[in-house]
């Protein structure tokens, strides 16, 4: 079976890349014939590649908006020459040039994968490229019982939903907890809320001055410099670290005790089930829609009120101050991923949508 994956771009450190990559990985260690298609002409990947899966350029550069047509004839030329078995649009967004190829005319069984959420990103424009998306493709996954829920119910019987997976921790290495550290990983962007995060910080070095706060994450200078102002005005630039992205993420989850996510939105949250393979106790925000299906609140993590930078900062306390309740939550953090998260879980799901389609 030739699958072929359809992504703007692969050189970027952000989930959407780590996840579709690592799908890609899976799926040729089983044997299918995987690669990828990218619309910009860097084909370079950040995160690594079997062997065998290649990456096809349509080398059309560009807001997508304005190159759409270009890059759906460039695709329609792709699909009539290589003629997929399945052809797998990584994010709603990508209708927008799959949809001017006609897959149809060369048997070509086309997917659609949303990497964020329905209920987050609910403009008009992105309702009609869901919509659109579902209808002309064979199926729409979705990474939430929550954005399934955004469909018409007319449409949700091609909504399938199928969470993300983490291959960060192969070893299978906990964190001892030993650490005066958390860690928060993420895009540099308001939506990622570190800017709530340094504000809640204050408060929790006013408690426990020994504990530092690592984030991890890329994004635009201008941001990143307003994060920085904003940590040397809270004065607690002392114990916060603004790291670039790193590939050896897994070696910073080891080395931490808790994680912290305190996005005012996220679709899924990837970072969390990487967190709790380490063992990692979470703190996040109850944001829409992904943490509330990750984090059992009260058993593995807590879960604040959403932008409440207070709640989030005496949630954080509380966890500082409890070893044994991180303990507690630790072991059922990596219970958890064990039997809802590990790779082997959502492979399945995988395997059984794309070979009964």
């Amino acid at each position: 079976m030739k699958i072929r994956f359809f992504i703007p771009a692969l050189y970027n450190s952000a989930g959407m890349e780590r996840i579709s990559t690592g799908l890609a990985n899976i799926l040729k260690r089983k044997g299918y014939d995987c690669g990828f298609v990218v619309k910009e002409s860097n084909t370079n990947s950040f995160f690594p590649l079997l062997e065998g899966i290649t990456i096809k350029s349509l080398n059309v550069d560009g807001d997508i908006k304005k190159v759409r047509c270009k890059a759906g004839k460039e695709l329609r030329k792709y699909l009539k020459e290589e003629r997929p078995d399945i052809f797998v649009n990584v994010d709603v967004s990508m209708i927008q040039i799959s949809a001017l190829a006609c897959h149809f005319l060369y048997g070509v069984k086309m997917l659609t994968w949303e990497q964020f959420s329905a209920a987050a990103i609910n403009t008009l424009p992105k309702k009609l490229q869901r919509y659109l998306a579902t209808t002309i493709c064979r199926k729409m996954i979705v990474l939430t019982e929550a954005d399934k829920a955004m469909y018409p119910k007319i449409l949700q019987k091609k909504v399938c939903v199928i969470g993300n997976f983490t291959q960060i921790n192969p070893e299978n290495i906990h964190t001892n907890l030993s650490n005066n550290t958390v860690i928060s990983v993420g895009r540099m962007a308001n939506e990622k809320g570190f800017d709530l995060l340094l504000q809640a910080w204050q408060k929790v070095k006013e408690a426990y001055p020994d504990w530092k706060l690592k984030i991890f994450g890329g994004g635009k200078e201008e941001y990143v410099s307003m994060l920085k102002n904003l940590a040397h005005k809270l004065q607690v630039e002392d114990v916060v670290e603004l790291n670039a992205p790193v590939k050896e993420i897994g070696r910073e989850y080891e080395r931490a005790s808790i994680y912290v996510l305190p996005s005012r939105h996220e679709p899924f949250g990837l970072v969390l089930i990487e967190a709790k393979s380490f063992g990692l106790p979470v703190v996040s925000f109850d944001c829409p829609y992904g943490p509330k299906e990750i984090v059992k609140d009260g058993v593995d993590g807590f879960l604040a009120e959403n932008e409440n930078v207070e709640d989030l900062a005496n949630k954080l306390k509380a966890l500082i101050a409890d070893k044994a309740l991180r303990e507690k939550f630790s072991f059922e953090a990596i219970e958890d991923y064990k039997a809802r998260w590990a790779e082997n879980r959502v492979e399945d799901k995988w395997t059984t949508l794309l070979n009964n389609l």
